[in-house]
């Protein structure tokens, strides 16, 4: 009828139920803070900061020159005659690089741009650093009810001798 390893089971659980049982009792009381320690934590942030400084930035002008001497355009046509050979390993390359480099000549004496003076100007970089300081996170009260001591965290600021209402349990086990 009965197993005796179902008795055991049963036997068993009854027993772990009794053991494992607390009874617990808690009463809400008035006790006295004794110490206050404000808590306080590190914290770091990114801060930008910003530094300018004065420089000097040329002016420039458009200036029309009388153009290329004849030396000067034909180094330009001898040089780009060269560079087409070379590029295209034919005389047609060679015809080509020597009519370019002849205008390109031509054309970088005939417009240039002259220094005509000098305009300050306040350039400013922006970059960020770490800046770490100390905040309060919080208060460790410690409070007094006969000769019952405990302590716990907060936001609030209390003060020593105020009286506060804390629970305070007896749990047997």
């Amino acid at each position: 009828m009965f197993d005796t390893k179902n008795i055991k089971k049963i036997i068993l659980g009854i027993a772990a139920t009794i053991f494992l049982h607390t009874t617990a009792a808690a009463e809400t009381v008035i006790a006295k803070v004794v110490q206050v320690q404000p808590v306080y934590q590190f914290v770091s942030v990114q801060v930008p900061k910003t530094e300018c400084r004065l420089v000097q930035v040329p002016v420039y002008q458009n200036r029309k020159n009388n153009g290329a001497s004849g030396s000067d355009v034909l180094a330009g046509i001898i040089v780009g005659g060269l560079l087409g050979q070379g590029i295209t390993g034919n005389q047609d390359g060679a015809a080509i690089g020597a009519v370019i480099g002849g205008v390109v000549t031509a054309e970088t004496y005939h417009n240039s741009q002259h220094i005509v003076g000098y305009n300050t100007q306040q350039r400013c970089t922006q970059y960020h650093v770490t800046e770490t300081y100390q905040e309060l996170k919080n208060y460790r009260i410690t409070f007094q009810y006969y000769d019952i001591v405990g302590e716990f965290y907060t936001l609030n600021n209390y003060n020593v001798g105020d009286q506060i209402s804390v629970n305070v349990g007896i749990a047997v086990r």
